[in-house]
């Protein structure tokens, strides 16, 4: 990993991509769940339909968001947290492919895609709360952790946007094929 600070490591950066990972398969796993209990052992008042739901596999994760309301009758409230974790989905998608093969981010992204790390735990929640889940241990410490702010080196420095040909939002899929960012 070439940087211009390389203070952070290939060990920071294996770190996070682990993370970013790990939220994904989260979501994944607990829409899972959600939809073995169904099939196995429901809930007073849950449907399963099989045909409705559709195939586990081969799908794109968000469809299955649609299963909780199939499933508990409960709609899934969490329209930032759902946005926020595409976000991170679509992260993860780059980092494990590295299509395109090229990576770059400002520690503005860094801040941003932490904080969206806490959405995915309370997207979680959410569904665990359709479900009448109860939290676990290691999603209420996801929960409580604290929002990242970025910090500039120069505070008092007038700041202006990061426009979008800097930092990551120059390397996702669709600035390098040309399209829109």
């Amino acid at each position: 990993m070439e940087t211009s600070d390389a203070s952070l490591g290939d060990e920071w950066f294996q770190s996070f991509r682990a993370l970013v990972s790990e939220c994904v398969s989260l979501i994944d796993t607990t829409l899972h769940q959600l939809y073995f209990k169904a099939k196995l052992d429901p809930l007073a008042g849950w449907k399963f339909d099989e045909k409705a739901l559709g195939p586990r596999h081969g799908r794109r994760l968000t469809d299955k968001f649609n299963w909780v309301y199939k499933i508990t009758g409960k709609f899934l409230h969490a329209d930032t947290e759902k946005k926020n974790f595409v976000a991170i989905k679509d992260l993860r998608n780059h980092l494990q492919h590295f299509d395109p093969p090229s990576f770059c981010y400002t520690l503005e992204d860094a801040a941003t895609w932490l904080n969206q790390v806490i959405d995915c735990g309370r997207l979680n929640w959410a569904i665990r709360q359709c479900a009448g889940s109860p939290l676990s241990v290691p999603l209420i410490e996801l929960l409580l952790q604290r929002a990242v702010q970025f910090v500039p080196e120069h505070p008092a420095a007038m700041r202006v946007p990061q426009p979008d040909n800097v930092g990551y939002l120059s390397t996702k899929p669709q600035a390098v094929e040309g399209g829109d960012v």
